[in-house]
This record gives structure tokens, C-alpha cells and sequence, in this order.
């Protein structure tokens, strides 16, 4: 089972995130409405998920890529 989060540590109450989660549902919810308003006749949504369809490693290893690229071994 996922124990609960305490927030409580960084000064935050129950209220204060249950808030934040909410403002952060709305923006994510309204930034996807326009989009697909916006750009979704544009470029149909199959071809960019074609694209994007990387791994979580994928991403990690680009991302170490650019922060530490000096360690990087051709």
C-alpha cells in the first residue's frame, strides 16, 4: 500500500495541497482543451504519437546526456 504523503514537513496543510492539486488538474485539463482546439485539426494526433513514443529510461539517459555532458563515451 502507498503510505500517504505528510506535506506537513514543507509548512503545507491538507487544505493547502488538496488546493494545489486542483489548480494544477484545471491548468493541465485546459492547457489539453487547447491544444486539441487549437492544434488538433492541424496535425493529427496519431502521427505525433508515433514520435513521441520514447521509454522513462529513454528520457533518462537524454537527460543525463545534457546535464553531464563531459561524461558522455562515444
Amino acid at each position: 500500500m502507498n503510505a500517504p504523503v505528510d506535506f506537513s514537513v514543507w509548512g503545507l496543510n491538507e487544505p493547502t495541497v488538496q488546493f494545489g492539486m486542483q489548480v494544477g488538474q484545471s491548468a493541465i485539463t485546459a492547457g489539453q482543451d487547447y491544444m486539441q482546439k487549437n492544434l488538433g485539426g492541424l496535425i493529427p494526433i496519431s502521427v505525433l504519437k508515433h514520435h513521441f513514443n520514447v521509454s522513462d529510461l529513454y528520457v533518462i539517459k537524454k537527460l543525463h546526456l545534457m546535464l553531464f555532458p563531459w561524461r558522455h563515451k562515444l
